[in-house]
This record gives C-alpha cells, structure tokens and sequence, in this order.
C-alpha cells in the first residue's frame, strides 16, 4: 500500500514482500531487523534524502506495483487454485 501511495519503504530482508518487491536505493531500503546498526543506517538514508532523490524513488515506488491490482492479483489466486485441483 505504502508503494501504490507513492512512497518509498524499509522493509526487512526476512520479508518475501520486501526482498521481492524493494530495490535497494532506488524505491526503498532492506534492513535486517536482527542488526540495529544497520537499520539506523537505511532509516537515515531514508530520512535524509534530498527532494529530487525522493521524487525520484516516489515515481519508481508506484511503478514497481502499478500492475498489482486487486483484479489482478484475484487472477493469479485463481490459476494457482485451478493449477492445485489439476
């Protein structure tokens, strides 16, 4: 949800969601939650990002999920389920 608003996110490297949808730097930041340095890191990056760098991840956060519609992701559940009875 957090990308379709157009906004960059810090997601955890342990998260299927994030390792498949974030890419480092350019619409969010992966952190490993067992490392707290680390998350200080990428939380400072995120927080200290100039304008346009922010721009920037916005529009690359909204295409990275502009074709995840809920139609879309009905289809799939769908074809997985059909694929299962076969």
């Amino acid at each position: 949800e957090a990308m379709q608003a157009g906004l960059p996110v810090l997601g955890s490297e342990y998260a299927q969601a994030s390792t498949t949808l974030i890419r480092e730097g350019e619409n969010g930041w992966l952190y490993r939650p067992d490392d707290p340095e680390q998350f200080e890191t990428k939380l400072a990056l995120a927080l200290g990002c100039d304008r346009a760098k922010l721009d920037a991840m916005r529009e690359a956060a909204r295409a990275t999920v502009a074709d995840i519609t809920p139609q879309s992701v009905a289809r799939q559940a769908r074809q997985m389920i059909e694929d299962l009875l076969r």
